[in-house]
């Protein structure tokens, strides 16, 4: 018998989500909330995603978690995807990747 226990393009199972996500450096400096919604319009397809910002800096959408921007936009897309430019942030309109800070 095969059980399958991969998590999907980009999602993680529970026991993996421990590790800091990629927003956990906004988080700390206040850039981003626990529970902010993000947001990623896609006029010509007529569809609009939502996704929440996790505690350990993960993002879950639709249900489930993803550590990466860009790991909940390819699940949202179905293909490649630049979660960095693609999530905004739902009380502005502030695209997540010039939240970040340059190392």
């Amino acid at each position: 018998m095969h059980i399958d226990i991969s998590p999907g393009v980009g999602a993680a199972n529970t026991a993996t989500q421990t590790a800091p996500g990629g927003l956990a450096p906004m988080i700390e400096s206040g850039d981003l909330r626990v529970s902010e919604v993000l947001y990623w319009s896609r006029p010509r397809l007529g569809v609009r995603h939502e996704a929440t910002v996790l505690a350990n800096g993960w993002l879950s959408f639709e249900g489930k978690p993803y550590r990466t921007p860009s790991g909940a936009a390819v699940a949202a897309a179905g293909s490649q995807a630049d979660g960095w430019t693609a999530w905004r942030r739902q009380r502005d309109g502030v695209i997540i990747g010039s939240l970040r800070k340059s190392q």
